[in-house]
């Protein structure tokens, strides 16, 4: 498994339930790889049911990316431990499992806010599992 920052910490913040996007420049590309698991660490938010999804697509373009299978975390308050949500197991996509979804080339996280005012403080790191050729030995 080999570790990355999905995104270092940043506030976003909004009014209404407009989805908010990562900035393309912050994707990160995985298509070398098989499996995906993300930890977030959320310090503030200020208001619950911000809901945050993992999406995958081949290309980088912004209309054809998908929600992972089972990448969809809803943030109703701050952790009392970093990386768990809500007690809720981490968020990941295992290609052995034969996700809906899969992992793809390029990832990217989304925020989906209820219709309020809304702010959160947070970071994503993921952790990612290589695709494996028999011919390696590996």
């Amino acid at each position: 498994m080999y570790g990355y920052v999905l995104q270092d910490w940043i506030t976003v913040k909004g009014t209404n339930n407009n989805v908010f996007n990562q900035s393309e420049s912050d994707w990160l590309g995985f298509s070398s790889f098989q499996d995906i698991a993300f930890w977030v660490d959320v310090r503030e938010v200020a208001v619950a049911g911000i809901v945050m999804n993992f999406q995958t697509c081949p290309t980088k373009d912004d209309v054809l990316f998908q929600t992972m299978t089972g990448c969809s975390i809803t943030i109703n308050t701050v952790p009392q431990t970093p990386f768990l949500i809500g007690g809720t197991t981490l968020p990941r996509v295992i290609l052995a499992s034969n996700p809906g979804i899969p992992l793809s080339t390029w990832v990217r996280w989304q925020l989906a806010p209820p219709n309020s005012n809304w702010d959160i403080t947070f970071r994503v790191l993921a952790s990612a599992n290589r695709v494996m050729n028999p011919a390696w030995g590996g």
